[in-house]
């Protein structure tokens, strides 16, 4: 058969680094045969806007990601001229080919609603099928298919055996109902959700991204970060899943972690750095650190094989003494990004996490001494809250401020698989509104309102200790500061190129708009207004994707 898989754009979270869970699926149905057509029409789309040739690209995008048009438009063939003439700029980017299946791969929200305009113009009658997958998708496969009927198939978690499954079944023309894990799909008109299937992850075939237009990622590096890196990133997945337990993650994260055997990494990222001639890789995982056995067995192979590879990846602030931290920077290692969550105690006690204040204090001033880049993650806005704990984040962060590097912040929203949206009444919280999109609630002393307010003053005052440290948010683009600091070998320096260079990611600015700012360079000297945190607020409201 002849599948397209499609990564689309979406109107601010662009990535110079090619999608990874296509180019894994690309690798699965290209090793029994089939043609497959793999495309980054993000990538695409951000090149016209640089060049210049789309120039209505601002409010074309904007119009293509608001579900309101969206829905208007697909659902009841409203006239819309900024969708209209988004759309056939991005989809004049697809091959012209006739293929059997479109695949779409849905990480974000507003990925869904630019993928949502494409499938309905792409599909003509029976052909071809239209399938869904992704993040995004896993959440909301039976909502996708009740409401688009243009949707044929929706995919949760990892497919790359269940999708060439689905082809077997497409192929043989069988009536009955396909027994494919992780499949959605309509029996008499109604979704119907199969349970997923065990991951074995060692099965999981090495990315390849051939099909990609993997000369245009470097230009672009180069002209969105303003440097001369000539570099190309890429993706590697190391795990799946999670050992703790934390009650705002979602159900895929808490699973229990599968863990790719180090030998097969190794061996792996050496071919992926030889066929596409790059060092540089952001290694995918939950935390690099699930064990001690695995880190060790992980950091032997590194050591054996001396492969010289640079890259960054996620970690638990907890249980890395100096010496593990020394064989990770030995390893290639150089930016940790640590999921901390919050300065207090007592909150970290609540949300369920493994971390121990005075430990994880201990574990940042290691890692920054041995080298690392140390980025840290806190959520604003747990339920329960108070102004002293976000005052014992801001007490954190300043006794730590020589060990920090870069921040960001995301306040806390209710993810529709989490242990809070199963029993909220457990955490004191009254869910007041579900949709697609957005869920909305309330504490049993606070309105949303008011919830909304105390976020963004509890924002407000860690941006401003932030600020008065110089700890920038750039980590929130942190493949920006692993370029950079892979190419300059030195984080003095590249903290002075990125105050040069992007001094915005110094300002007390919500972290999306920073993330707007690099990739639009006209808006980087504008000046930023209360106006922004009025937006802010309202585009928030408990949303799966809006930070």
């Amino acid at each position: 058969m002849r599948i397209e898989l499609v990564w689309a754009p979406s109107s601010i979270r662009f990535q110079p680094i090619p999608p990874l869970g296509i180019s894994t699926l690309a690798a699965a149905l290209r090793s029994v045969g089939h043609f497959v057509e793999q495309k980054d029409l993000e990538l695409e789309c951000v090149e016209l806007t640089l060049t210049g040739k789309w120039t209505t690209w601002k409010s074309d995008l904007a119009a293509m990601t608001n579900r309101d048009r969206v829905n208007r438009f697909v659902l009841e063939n409203a006239s819309d001229v900024e969708i209209q003439r988004g759309l056939s700029a991005t989809q004049s980017l697809l091959p012209c080919d006739e293929f059997d299946i479109i695949g779409f791969s849905v990480m974000s929200m507003r990925q869904f609603w630019t993928s949502l305009l494409l499938a309905r113009s792409l599909k003509k009658n029976e052909r071809p099928k239209i399938v869904f997958g992704g993040e995004f998708v896993t959440r909301n496969g039976e909502t996708i298919l009740r409401k688009y009927e243009f949707v044929d198939f929706c995919l949760s978690g990892h497919s790359f055996k269940s999708f060439p499954w689905l082809i077997d079944f497409l192929q043989s023309n069988e009536k009955d109902s396909p027994q494919i894990p992780g499949l959605v799909y309509r029996s008499h008109g109604n979704p119907v959700s199969n349970k997923q299937g065990p991951i074995q992850i060692d099965d999981m075939p090495i990315p390849d991204f051939d099909g990609f237009s993997l000369q245009k990622y470097p230009k672009i590096i180069d002209i969105v970060f303003d440097g001369s890196f000539d570099t190309l990133l890429l993706r590697y997945l190391l795990s799946t899943g999670c050992p703790f337990d934390c009650v705002f993650c979602g159900r895929h994260v808490r699973a229990h972690p599968r863990l790719k055997d180090p030998p097969k990494i190794v061996k792996e990222l050496c071919s992926l750095s030889r066929k596409y001639q790059t060092k540089l890789f952001c290694l995918e995982c939950n935390e690099v650190n699930p064990s001690r056995k695995w880190l060790s067995h992980l950091c032997d192979e590194f050591e054996e094989k001396r492969l010289n590879l640079q890259w960054y990846a996620y970690a638990v602030p907890r249980d890395l003494d100096k010496e593990s931290l020394n064989r990770l920077y030995f390893a290639g290692c150089r930016v940790l990004r640590f999921g901390m969550e919050s300065g207090s105690q007592r909150i970290l006690n609540l949300m369920n996490k493994p971390v121990d204040v005075s430990e994880a204090e201990a574990i940042l001033k290691h890692s920054s001494e041995i080298g690392f880049w140390n980025h840290v993650n806190f959520i604003v806005g747990f339920p329960s809250e108070e102004k002293t704990d976000i005052q014992e984040t801001v007490e954190f962060i300043k006794r730590n401020r020589k060990f920090i590097d870069s921040i960001k912040m995301s306040p806390f929203y209710v993810d529709s698989e989490s242990s809070i949206f199963d029993s909220p009444e457990r955490y004191g919280l009254r869910i007041t509104q579900k949709t697609i999109d957005r869920i909305e609630f309330s504490e049993k002393n606070r309105e949303w309102p008011q919830i909304m307010r105390e976020v963004v003053w509890g924002v407000r005052e860690i941006y401003q200790i932030m600020k008065d440290s110089e700890i920038s948010s750039a980590g929130s683009a942190t493949e920006l500061v692993f370029v950079a600091l892979t190419h300059f070998n030195n984080k003095e320096t590249t903290k002075r190129w990125l105050k040069e260079k992007h001094p915005y990611f110094l300002d007390n600015i919500p972290s999306q708009r920073m993330i707007a700012k690099l990739y639009n360079p006209d808006e980087r000297k504008l000046k930023e207004t209360d106006e922004l945190w009025h937006d802010f607020v309202g585009r928030w409201g408990g949303s799966f994707d809006v930070i």
